[in-house]
């Protein structure tokens, strides 16, 4: 929800792990109480989100060219800026 995803209270660290490592990881993560929650999958070329039942994709590589060519779009003050492949 928006509340935990912007709220400014205790800071939410967001990791990546091999399917081979995840049992391991949940198993130190609750040993130390640390709480965690499993939010899907890393795969193929796409971020996909379900929220309240609506469903979300964007292009991973439009994701990192929006990322990476951010500042200089900004900088040219033109968001439709040509596009740069950068992957």
């Amino acid at each position: 929800t928006e509340e935990i995803l912007f709220n400014e209270s205790q800071s939410r660290i967001v990791i990546s792990v091999a399917p081979e490592n995840l049992e391991k990881t949940m198993s130190m993560l609750g040993e130390r109480k640390i709480p965690f929650q499993q939010l899907g999958k890393v795969a193929g070329d796409q971020l996909r989100v379900e929220i309240a039942g609506e469903k979300l994709a964007w292009p991973i590589a439009d994701l990192y060219d929006d990322w990476w060519n951010s500042v200089r779009r900004l900088v040219e003050s033109d968001s439709s800026a040509e596009r740069i492949p950068s992957l």
